[in-house]
């Protein structure tokens, strides 16, 4: 048993620590809480910094989502533009080459218009002739014929005088 007891106590003397080295292990162990709970803060101001961060994100995400949609609503509206403005490219083309008949057809009905009046205007002048020759012809018979005979033969064309 005294080996025993010898035992006990050099295993009891060798676990035990000097005060100063005692102290010394406290303040360390003081000063690890000290970090430690300076850790656990940070962790926590991280830990909302990242829930801030991610209601940011999910904001950003949302506006991206929001500008996305705009911009395709945007190229839509081009495209849409682009193929009225396609379409009515279409159209003038074919107005202005149906103008371009239109003109032709009308170029040729002025110029059958004016063959036209030249045939009038040489029909006009021909009457005109015919006229001053009946009145020249008249004149003469009136001086040869009396105005009884004048009548006479008038009448027999159908002339009627009142």
């Amino acid at each position: 048993m005294k080996s025993f007891l010898l035992i006990i106590i050099l295993i009891s003397l060798g676990s035990c620590v000097s005060s100063k080295k005692h102290n010394q292990l406290f303040l360390t162990m003081e000063s690890l809480q000290k970090e430690y709970n300076k850790t656990q803060d940070d962790l926590a101001d991280c830990n909302e910094d990242k829930s801030e961060l991610k209601n940011k994100v999910e904001k950003l995400n949302l506006e991206k989502d929001h500008l996305k949609k705009r911009v395709d609503d945007l190229e839509n509206g081009f495209q849409f533009a682009k193929k009225n403005n396609d379409n009515l490219t279409e159209r003038i083309s074919d107005l202005s080459g149906s103008t371009k008949v239109n003109a032709d057809i009308m170029k040729r009905t002025l110029e059958e218009l004016e063959l036209q009046n030249q045939k009038v205007l040489g029909l006009s002048l021909a009457m005109e002739k015919k006229d001053s020759l009946n009145i020249l012809l008249v004149k003469k018979a009136k001086k040869k014929m009396s105005d009884k005979k004048l009548k006479k033969s008038l009448e027999k064309l159908g002339f009627v005088f009142y």
